[in-house]
């Protein structure tokens, strides 16, 4: 083997071990017996050139807007909905290029470029709502939020990207900061989520606790069949898009998207619910504490044990948080249920 082929398979034989090392770190006990099934039927609706596929629940006011993130669907939030659904209306979406909805017509992949057909479609709903956001789903989702303060009137980050890039970063650990510089190689961006979606596939297992069934990664990874969505996790805002120690060069670039999103959610007055668990991924302590010290109006709950993709780990205590978070404040008029409890959401599983 020569030194430059050596070289060439280094890097995701590096990550491999990286994303290894943090998916065998003990956690907590997480909610045992997660149901797999997504009960509800998929509606589709055309915005443009684009398409938006959704799924609902529950009725009245306020209606909640659930957003997932990268490499999921609408799905993420199945066994939450029906929760939060007890508060309101529920309406958890597949973002462009995610699930059924389409991959943007323009061909631009960018943060602007999925913005674009997410927020026509928004701008058709009826307001104002609450958005519930994670991953991805919090870059475009502050981003909406903060550009329509008449239409959006709550906001709750879950496992969410709200501070500005740099002490983002600096409060990742060290093997998630690992992975910047290596996803801006083109050769190792292509081969991990171009050629094949492996980082798709090694994100799932890095970012949840419990081990997914075939079927069960079958359901987020089986859209990537389609080469144009593995681009849209290449080509988009993501593991390939931060620049160099998240030091914005460029107005539009991701770090400059979420030294905005920051700037804008510092000075807004609507309330925000974080929900925190143990021990996150890319919402660490110091993160938490940023969001006590910044935000105005803020309320923040622990949800248990989990990492990244914690609604497939703890789906009954966001659900409670969220629903009982949103009556409290007065968003809803509804009682909750006599019978649940947010801190028995299940038996644990070790």
């Amino acid at each position: 083997m020569t030194s430059s082929t050596s070289k060439t398979w280094r890097l995701p034989l590096l990550a491999a071990a990286a994303f290894a090392i943090t998916a065998c770190a003990s956690v907590g006990p997480i909610e045992e017996n997660v149901p797999f099934e997504l009960t509800y039927d998929m509606q589709i609706d055309q915005v443009g050139e684009d398409t938006i596929a959704y799924y609902t629940d529950g009725e009245g006011t306020p209606s909640v807007y659930l957003l997932h993130g990268i490499p999921t669907t609408s799905a993420l939030w199945r066994n939450v909905a029906p929760i939060v659904a007890e508060a309101g209306t529920v309406v958890a979406f597949d973002l462009p290029g995610y699930g059924q909805s389409s991959v943007p017509a323009s061909g631009d992949y960018s943060h602007d470029g999925l913005y674009a057909p997410m927020a026509a479609w928004l701008d058709q709903q009826e307001a104002p709502f609450v958005m519930v956001v994670t991953d991805l789903g919090s870059m475009l989702g502050i981003d909406y939020a903060m550009r329509n303060p008449d239409r959006v009137n709550g906001l709750v980050l879950v496992e969410a990207a709200f501070m500005p890039a740099e002490p983002w970063r600096d409060q990742l650990t060290t093997t998630q900061k690992a992975m910047f510089p290596m996803m801006r190689s083109n050769w190792f961006a292509n081969f991990m989520i171009t050629s094949q979606p492996r980082f798709q596939g090694l994100a799932l297992n890095m970012g949840t606790v419990r081990k997914y069934s075939k079927a069960e990664k079958e359901r987020y990874l089986g859209q990537y069949d389609d080469v144009e969505r593995r681009k849209v996790v290449r080509d988009g805002p993501g593991p390939t898009a931060m620049p160099k120690n998240a030091i914005s060069v460029a107005p539009d670039d991701m770090a400059a998207k979420m030294n905005q999103n920051a700037a804008a959610l510092a000075e807004t007055e609507i309330p925000i619910l974080l929900l925190t668990a143990d021990p996150g991924m890319i919402v660490q302590p110091e993160a938490i504490e940023y969001a006590r010290n910044t935000f105005k109006n803020l309320t923040v709950t622990e949800i248990g044990a989990g990492r990244h993709f914690v609604q497939e780990d703890q789906p009954t205590a966001i659900g409670v948080a969220i629903r009982d978070w949103l009556i409290e404040t007065g968003f809803s008029d509804k009682e909750p249920p006599a019978e649940a409890d947010a801190s028995d959401p299940a038996m644990p599983a070790g």
